[in-house]
């Protein structure tokens, strides 16, 4: 499978394992590596920077395909040395950083400088820096998106221009903005769709979120159309919540709920 997302990585598949503490291991890295994914070590679980060093040295030995290291910016009274662990992720010729937590700003320069491309989950005040520097998807929700420009929402017009603004300053190409049961919004620099909610046996909202974000870049990153991928986001969040507790959206349901959608 070849797309933008695999290009970037250089990987098989556009899939990318999560940062996990205590699982985030050489071994599971190099598994989803050579699975054709994006491996992950998880740095903090190293115990050091010097420990994050020698697990990607090993993990080196369990395969030949790119890996990435997870760097979570935790808010301590005594924090880890994240300055030497920045420096071993860039030291080891490591390319994608995955980081969530604080604002990974004082270190953002250096990585681009070397090349190391950011993957970052997160939001408030560590969100508002991330989109000073410049992002490709942006996913609010109505409350957030308000909250980030200091406006009052209230009207579909006032959303797409608070989302067009965000575009148009350069820090995202893409906005999809989540309007709970109204459905979602997608607005890019030429482009915006709207799409009502599917109407569906409600078991959980736990994911949806994560789902909807799951199918749009998924579509996106095997080269669909902005439209179609806010179809595969909406089918996708919607069939989350189908499924009970943290199950995730099952392709059938995603590929039935399709046709139901009304995007204009």
């Amino acid at each position: 499978m070849k797309t933008r997302i695999t290009e970037l990585l250089g990987t098989r598949y556009p899939i990318i394992q999560g940062g996990m503490m205590w699982v985030g291991t050489a071994e599971l890295a190099a598994a989803v590596s050579n699975a054709g994914g994006l491996g992950i070590l998880t740095a903090l679980t190293q115990g050091s920077p010097e420990g994050l060093a020698r697990e990607i040295d090993r993990c080196r030995t369990m395969t030949d395909q790119p890996f990435g290291v997870n760097l979570t910016l935790l808010p301590t009274v005594t924090p880890p040395p994240y300055a030497e662990y920045v420096d071993v992720v860039i030291d080891k010729g490591i390319k994608v950083l995955e980081t969530a937590g604080n604002s990974p700003k004082a270190f953002m320069a250096k990585l681009k400088q070397h090349g190391v491309r950011v993957v970052l989950d997160t939001n408030g005040p560590a969100l508002a820096e991330a989109l000073k520097v410049g992002v490709y998807v942006f996913k609010p929700s109505l409350r957030e998106l308000s909250d980030l420009t200091g406006q009052d929402l209230a009207t579909e017009e006032a959303q797409v221009t608070a989302a067009q603004q965000l575009i148009h300053s350069g820090q995202a190409d893409i906005v999809a903005v989540s309007l709970g049961a109204d459905g979602a919004l997608v607005v890019s620099a030429t482009e915006q769709w709207r799409a009502r909610s599917v109407q569906v046996d409600v078991q959980t909202t736990i994911g949806a979120g994560d789902s909807f974000v799951g199918g749009m870049v998924w579509s996106l990153g095997r080269g669909d159309s902005l439209v179609k991928a806010f179809q595969y986001g909406m089918a996708s969040g919607a069939a989350a919540l189908l499924r009970p507790g943290t199950s995730l959206s099952q392709t059938a349901d995603i590929h039935r709920l399709l046709p139901h959608l009304t995007i204009h």
